[in-house]
C-alpha cells in the first residue's frame, strides 16, 4: 500500500508539471482588453463621414479553420502558436463596450434578428424579422449603411504584428463581405500593411 501511494503521488506530481507547462497560469496570460480598444479606436473607419456601426459581438477566431490557420501561419510567427491559442481562449467572452469606443456606434447585431417575435425560433420567421429590421435600419440610416463586425486583434507575442478579422453586412449574413487585415507596428505606431484574406457572399 505504501509503495502504491508513492507511485500515485509521483504520477500526480508529474502530471501537474506537464499540465502547468502546457497551460500557463491565468496570471501569466496578458490581458489585452485595453489594447483591444486602443487598436479598434485607431482604425480609420469614418473616412466618408457617415456613422460607423460596430457590432457588439466580435467575430470569433476558429483556429481549426484551415484558411484562418494558414493566414496566421503566414503572417504571425509559428513559434507563437501556443501564445495565440491562449489569446483566443482568454477573450472568449469578450464583447465591445460602447463606453470605450470612440467615433463608432456599438449596436447589438443579434437584436436585428429578433424584432417582431423574439421568442420565435422558426428559421423562416427569424429571416422575415431580419429583413424587416434591416429595412427599418436602412430607412433611418441610409440604404447603403452597413454594420461592421470585428474580431479581437490577434497580436504576436512581441506585440509588433497583428491580424484582425472583419465583416461588413448590409442585409444579413447572406449579403456581406469580409476578410483578415494585417498590421505591423512601425516606429511605435500601427500601420495597415495589406488584406491578408478577403471574401464576398
Amino acid at each position: 500500500m505504501k509503495l502504491f501511494r508513492v507511485i500515485f503521488y509521483a504520477f500526480v506530481a508529474c502530471f501537474a508539471t506537464i499540465y502547468s507547462c502546457s497551460n500557463p497560469p491565468k496570471e501569466q496570460i496578458i490581458s489585452h482588453t485595453q489594447v483591444y480598444y486602443d487598436f479598434i479606436n485607431i482604425l480609420d473607419t469614418n473616412a466618408d463621414e457617415k456613422p460607423f456601426f460596430l457590432a457588439k459581438q466580435p467575430l470569433t477566431w476558429n483556429l481549426l479553420d484551415r484558411t484562418i490557420q494558414n493566414c496566421i501561419d503566414e503572417y504571425l510567427p509559428k513559434s507563437d502558436s501556443s501564445y495565440l491559442r491562449q489569446e483566443v481562449i482568454a477573450a472568449k467572452n469578450f464583447k465591445w463596450n460602447r463606453d470605450s469606443i470612440h467615433d463608432k456606434i456599438v449596436i447589438d447585431f443579434d437584436s436585428l434578428y429578433h424584432i417582431g417575435n423574439p421568442t420565435d425560433t422558426n428559421g423562416m420567421q427569424r429571416m422575415m424579422n431580419s429583413e424587416r429590421a434591416w429595412d427599418r435600419f436602412h430607412a433611418v440610416h441610409g440604404k447603403k449603411t452597413e454594420i461592421y463586425s470585428y474580431s479581437i486583434p490577434l497580436f504576436s507575442k512581441d506585440q509588433n504584428k497583428c491580424l484582425i478579422k472583419y465583416m461588413a453586412s448590409s442585409y444579413s449574413y447572406m449579403s456581406s463581405s469580409g476578410g483578415i487585415l494585417y498590421f505591423k507596428k512601425i516606429n511605435g505606431k500601427w500601420e495597415f500593411i495589406k488584406n491578408a484574406s478577403n471574401w464576398v457572399s
